[in-house]
């Protein structure tokens, strides 16, 4: 069974493979990373470790303001979890962190964790203006006592699968790549919350999700999608966007789904929109009679799309 420790300050382990990244999203580049670190580690005996690192550096570091995460750190654990790891470690990610050398930093995962061997990809860095270079955590490796070993990048048909790669995507309303570099829909989950029941009003009622502003959104637009609600999945159109057709004095981004061949209250459930693929991007139209025609078209697409 994986154990999670919220710091490694406590820890006083032996004999530890070890992977470190804030693997946001845990796609499938990151899975092959891990895979290979809990085989070797296994094989040899020794107890294989993945420490993610929250906040984003990006955060931290380059003060990135937009939305940047594709999973929250609950699902990214819950994720991780299932793995087969020994052990999940979070690292609070700060300023103080950031500034450390790389030697600074090994010693104290060292001290904490008694590495054996340290698993990164090719172009891994850490430590004070990222001079924690592949070579040089090899270097102190030899003298701290543990192997490094670089993994290959994972590609997919010639591209590299990372989480930005994953994110400018989803910039681009392309949830389908995301999903094969994921191994899984791309989704966001969040509570139904009352919005301006416009929906309604057409005769085409919608849940409205309040979403964690701190993940990343696909491209405004019309998507066929999944909406969970516990265990039971509903056919849906879900809609990114400002919703132009409808004045507002203060326009915001919504996410919101018409579940298809549903009746019912889902006022505060919590539900989670998986997004299969995008019918089309938002327009405005005229009147609503227009909107109504074009969403029953959308509807009509998406029964044809969710199989």
């Amino acid at each position: 069974m994986t154990r999670y420790y919220p710091s490694i300050e406590s820890l006083t382990l032996q004999n530890t493979w070890l992977a470190i990244g804030s693997f946001d999203g845990v796609h499938l580049g990151h899975r092959e990373l891990l895979r290979q670190l809990v085989t070797g580690a296994h094989t040899a005996g020794c107890q294989a470790v993945a420490m993610t690192l929250y906040p984003h550096p990006g955060r931290v570091v380059k003060g990135l303001t937009t939305p940047i995460y594709l999973s929250t750190l609950e699902e990214r654990l819950t994720m991780l979890a299932e793995l087969e790891l020994d052990v999940i470690v979070q690292l609070p990610f700060d300023r103080k962190i950031a500034a450390q050398s790389p030697a600074s930093f090994m010693n104290r995962l060292n001290y904490h964790l008694g590495l054996k061997h340290l698993l990164v990809g090719q172009n891994f860095a850490l430590g004070h203006d990222r001079k924690g270079s592949v070579d040089e955590l090899a270097r102190l490796g030899r003298s701290l006592g543990y192997q490094v070993t670089a993994i290959v990048p994972y590609t997919m048909e010639g591209i590299v699968i990372s989480s930005s790669q994953i994110r400018a995507w989803l910039s681009e309303g392309d949830v389908e790549l995301a999903a094969r570099a994921l191994g899984r829909a791309y989704s966001t989950c969040g509570q139904v919350i009352h919005g301006d029941e416009r929906g309604g009003q057409i005769g085409i009622p919608t849940a409205n999700l309040a979403i964690w502003q701190e993940q990343v959104l696909p491209a405004g637009g019309v998507y066929a999608c999944w909406v969970k609600a516990g265990d039971i999945r509903h056919k849906a159109v879900a809609n990114i966007g400002l919703r132009p057709t409808f004045h507002s004095e203060h326009p915001h981004v919504t996410v919101e789904a018409h579940l298809l061949d549903y009746s019912g209250n889902l006022y505060d459930q919590h539900l989670c929109f998986e997004f299969i693929q995008r019918i089309r991007g938002e327009q405005r139209y005229k009147n609503a009679g227009e909107l109504v025609k074009q969403i029953e078209m959308d509807i009509y697409i998406a029964r044809r799309l969710l199989v």
